[in-house]
């Protein structure tokens, strides 16, 4: 590839010779290079600002400071609002859960109940009703019941002075 021609250059144009009335600008390059070591002071802006400013920026710091603690409260009690909703949430579905396996327990004791009353009615399963010659009597116990802690007798559960009642089957 062959290098392109240059454009022509422009010619300069001399520049106006400054006014003696506009203000000198001094690049800041030369500014520098004449001034090494010298460095000019700001005047001192907060000395010279009136009270009510200085009231007024107070109270604007102030302001931002408590607008900022208060999104981050806002922000905070969103999330644990959130939390919360979502532990609801996921603790509702479990209670649903068991309820519906409770609702399908009862249906499927309801349905063996009445699958052993049904064989229970056949004469094939030589099923009988209960009768007290062929039923097991124990004797009572006499040691007095005690509580939990075994260390002392529970009241509740003591024996009391009632007549004594007649003894019933233990099972069939």
């Amino acid at each position: 590839m062959a290098p392109q021609p240059r454009p022509p250059a422009r010619s300069r144009r001399p520049r106006p010779a400054p006014s003696p009335t506009a203000p000198r600008v001094i690049p800041l390059w030369q500014r520098f290079r004449r001034d090494r070591g010298a460095i000019a002071r700001l005047p001192n802006a907060a000395a010279e600002a009136p009270p009510w400013l200085h009231t007024l920026q107070q109270a604007h710091r102030w302001s931002t400071l408590a607008a900022l603690a208060l999104g981050v409260a806002v922000g905070v009690a969103y999330a644990q609002s959130a939390l919360v909703e979502q532990r609801w949430s996921r603790t509702y579905q479990r209670l649903q859960t068991l309820q519906r396996h409770e609702r399908e327990l009862q249906v499927n004791l309801a349905i063996l109940k009445d699958q052993l009353a049904r064989q229970a009615a056949t004469p094939a399963a030589q099923m009988a009703l209960p009768n007290p010659k062929n039923s097991v009597f124990l004797p009572p116990n006499n040691r007095r019941a005690f509580d939990d802690s075994g260390d002392r007798p529970n009241e509740a559960t003591a024996p009391t002075a009632r007549p004594p009642e007649p003894p019933a089957p233990l099972g069939y």
